[in-house]
């Protein structure tokens, strides 16, 4: 019986020793990553979001868009459009290039318009204040051989990793975007910083952040100028469950969209 109970004594100690030894990890199995998964637009538009893990794959809707990702280990390399809808079908595909230290650092658009080629350079700075420039974007157009005529060039301000403003280098015109506090549709997916880039219109970017955009604000010196403002419902989670958009509103051009999302 002694001989038991210093046996039961032993195996005490051992689990107590292993419990506060620092390099023992357990893995938390059921910590789940919130992933978009669909989203259905006011104007009949559904789109559903693959994954693989937490990489993005894909984006189709059933209005002919598709859009479809590849990756080589961890780094997006590749993005391929094709709209096969009314008006008039195009593919691209859209081939990305870092640096050494997986920072993108050019990617190329070529369109089925082999003429109206695109190239985008990324110059970085260390900052992250939200008051200094912390990258820049050149754009050059071309064919698919070269791309040297300097079309536009942008600079890009940072918090909390949010694009906060962005303007253009000769100041001609401006974007301002404030956020809410809460989390982003696709704040969990792979190299989420990639795809503020890789997409290409305003309006596309605004769920590649960290938190949700409630408004951008466009301002030119030519006196054009307009602000989209957005509005959310949030799940339990903090996630958007539905959004209202008001483009450009006080205009001529003022429309209303609104948006359900579904996750995974």
């Amino acid at each position: 019986m002694k001989k038991l109970m210093y046996i039961i004594a032993i195996g005490v100690a051992m689990l107590t020793s292993c419990s506060e030894d620092d390099s023992v990890i357990v893995p938390e199995t059921n910590q789940a990553v919130v992933l978009l998964k669909q989203t259905i637009n006011s104007n009949g538009r559904v789109t559903n979001y693959t994954y693989d893990g937490n990489k993005l794959i894909s984006k189709i809707d059933n209005q002919g868009r598709s859009t479809v990702y590849t990756y080589v280990g961890d780094l997006l390399t590749r993005k391929d459009d094709t709209y096969s809808g009314g008006g008039s079908p195009y593919t691209s595909y859209t081939e990305l290039e870092y640096n050494t230290n997986h920072q993108l650092i050019q990617y190329i658009t070529y369109p089925s318009n082999t003429f109206n080629v695109e190239r985008v350079e990324l110059v970085y700075y260390d900052n992250n204040s939200g008051n200094s420039v912390d990258f820049e974007k050149h754009v050059f157009l071309g064919d698919e051989i070269s791309q040297l005529f300097a079309e536009s060039s942008r600079e890009f301000y940072l918090q909390g990793g949010n694009i906060v403003k962005s303007n253009s280098d000769s100041a001609i015109l401006e974007y301002i975007y404030t956020h809410d506090d809460k989390n982003a549709p696709m704040k969990n997916i792979f190299t989420i910083g990639v795809f503020q880039f890789v997409e290409t219109s305003e309006y596309d970017k605004q769920w590649y952040f960290e938190s949700n955009i409630v408004s951008f604000t466009y301002a030119s010196q030519l006196l054009v100028d307009y602000s989209t403002v957005l509005t959310y419902t949030y799940n339990t989670d903090n996630y958007p469950e539905s959004s209202t958009t008001i483009h450009q509103q006080g205009t001529v051009n003022e429309w209303t969209e609104m948006i359900q999302y579904i996750y995974e």
